[in-house]
């Protein structure tokens, strides 16, 4: 019997996602987890991977196309079936009838609808009553709320790719206002890239013979652009605007303490000899901000400004900063406290080549709360993070250096690490986040297999 595949929900990123490559044809024999199509999100490209494993009969979304989530993108089904007989079956179960699992009846006015309708338009602030359903028997879609607020937004519903519309929000343009480029007068990336190119002042006059000056200057002391001026590639634009969102949207605080890494250091010595060679500082320190996310449950949520809202994440993953050529990528890692270390190493390996690739896959898209910087295997003893905007924390982290110190009333040598923690104090205060980071401390100085 034939399967659908659907397109996938992402985590954070939107609901609205493009195809940019398939990377399996009709007729090709597909695994499960293989990657299955390339999709771009506002935030990355990455690889999807199969759901069903099989033959791939159909491919109902091309290339080039704007999909929601949810949307039957392709078909499956065991070697020898025919496409006809895969098609009919997709036909079928579209025009079945939505069960009770599926559909809310909204009081008061009994509205038929389905969750993500009821909540798109709670979100929006739309009556849901006033809403006609085009689904079986009048049934409320997601479709139905997104009309309605396309009106609100747009003279008329426009095609656009996730990447252009989150382009246009940040930069207050008009999507009405800009032509596409893409198929069907699609608007995409490249034609919001022409509109907000800052304009190149013409260079200043020549200065007279004789005279030196160490930068130009305007009247007013700007600095005036040169012909040695290198352009801003645009992925340190992204990168600038999402760290100018942070710091002026976004209240920081910053707490720091230093860590005794006795104990760890003779873990990695013991592990390390026992056959596991990568086992790092960082491994631990995932594993232990992964804890102390548990025991302080507040912190691992994200503030929602619709509402405002906290939102609460079921899992305890942690993000890990990547650096790569000029570029600064976060990605998840999954549950670090109840992974093994041998799979632990594995999963950010992995996530650290998939970002130096700009890769990046589904997994590394989850939704996490707090970020992992280590700069310490560049010599930093100390420095201060900013708080990513889909994020709540960032934990900034230094070299493990020795260190002369006091204890139990005697002065011993002893290996530590310096903590340092910003935290959006929206979501957190000062109280709560010093015991989160005390908690980190405790689980790092404790850490063990």
């Amino acid at each position: 019997m034939s399967r659908e595949i659907r397109m996938p929900a992402l985590g954070q990123v939107s609901d609205e996602l493009l195809i940019v490559r398939w990377l399996k044809n009709e007729g090709d024999s597909v695994k499960l987890g293989e990657p299955l199509l390339e999709i771009e999100t506002d935030k990355a490209t990455l690889e999807v991977e199969a759901a069903e494993a099989g033959i791939l009969l159909q491919i109902t979304k091309q290339e080039g196309e704007t999909v929601e989530v949810g949307t039957v993108i392709a078909v499956v089904g065991k070697p020898g079936e025919k496409l006809q007989q895969a098609k009919v079956e997709v036909a079928q179960a579209a025009a079945a009838p939505i069960t009770a699992s599926q559909a809310i009846i909204d009081a008061p006015g009994k509205v038929l609808a389905v969750p993500t309708a009821r909540l798109l338009a709670r979100e929006n602030g739309i009556d849901i009553v006033q809403i006609p359903g085009t689904g079986p028997n009048g049934l409320v879609e997601k479709r139905d709320v997104q009309a309605i607020i396309d009106q609100k937004h747009e003279p008329a519903k426009i095609a656009v790719t996730p990447v252009a519309r989150q382009m246009a929000r940040e930069h207050n343009l008009d999507l009405a206002q800009v032509s596409g480029s893409g198929p069907n007068g699609r608007i995409e990336k490249r034609d919001l890239e022409t509109l907000i190119q800052p304009i190149t002042p013409s260079p200043p006059a020549p200065l007279p013979t004789g005279t030196s000056v160490g930068r130009s200057q305007g009247a007013r002391g700007e600095i005036q652009a040169q012909e040695s001026d290198i352009p801003v590639p645009k992925h340190r634009q992204i990168i600038a605007q999402r760290l100018t969102q942070s710091v002026t949207t976004i209240p920081q605080i910053r707490l720091t303490m230093t860590a005794n890494m006795s104990q760890p250091r003779t873990m990695l010595t013991t592990q390390r000899a026992a056959g596991l060679p990568k086992l790092s500082y960082t491994h631990l320190i995932l594993r232990a901000v992964a804890a102390a996310l548990r025991a302080y449950p507040r912190v691992n949520s994200l503030w929602i400004n619709d509402g405002p809202r906290l939102r609460p994440l079921q899992r305890a993953d942690v993000g890990l900063a990547i650096a790569s050529d000029d570029n600064l990528l976060v990605a998840t890692i999954p549950e670090p406290d109840r992974t093994s270390l041998t799979q632990l190493i594995r999963s950010a390996d992995e996530a650290i080549e998939r970002g130096r690739r700009g890769t990046l896959s589904q997994i590394d898209l989850n939704p996490a709360a707090i970020t992992v910087s280590n700069l310490g295997m560049y010599g930093v003893d100390d420095f201060e993070a900013i708080v990513d905007p889909s994020q709540t924390a960032i934990l900034a982290v230094g070299r493990v250096a020795e260190q002369v110190i006091v204890i139990d009333g005697g002065i011993r040598v002893a290996p530590l690490i310096n903590l340092s923690l910003t935290v959006d104090h929206r979501v957190a205060d000062g109280a709560l986040a010093a015991q989160f980071l005390k908690r980190i401390r405790e689980e790092l100085e404790q850490s063990e297999v």
